[in-house]
């Protein structure tokens, strides 16, 4: 739960498969960082986790978070390719808003 990178940031993850991965950049407009096993993020996400957060995601579009300053933690499990699809994106995101306006 704790930067172990310093003043580096997490930064943007280039595709050399795109059919299997788009390029990633986490959270445009965020700083994150890495600790031993997360990522954390250092800002709040509007209508979403708190800074301080940590979330981990997998190739197939599987994300979680856990978000320990209020308490809560989610998971969504998709399961198709590229990595980071518009789509998916778009559905995390709307999925951890609704988490956050309903609980």
């Amino acid at each position: 739960m704790t930067n172990q990178i310093g003043e580096l940031t997490a930064g943007k993850m280039k595709s050399f498969k795109p059919n299997t991965s788009a390029e990633v950049d986490i959270q445009p407009g965020h700083t994150e960082k890495w600790g031993l096993g997360f990522l954390i993020n250092t800002t709040p996400y509007t209508g979403g986790r708190s800074a301080g957060s940590l979330a981990w995601a997998g190739l197939f579009n599987t994300f979680y978070w856990i978000d320990p300053k209020r308490r809560r933690c989610a998971v969504i499990l998709m399961q198709y390719l590229p990595f980071v699809d518009k789509e998916a994106v778009g559905l995390l995101d709307d999925f951890e808003r609704a988490i956050y306006r309903h609980l």
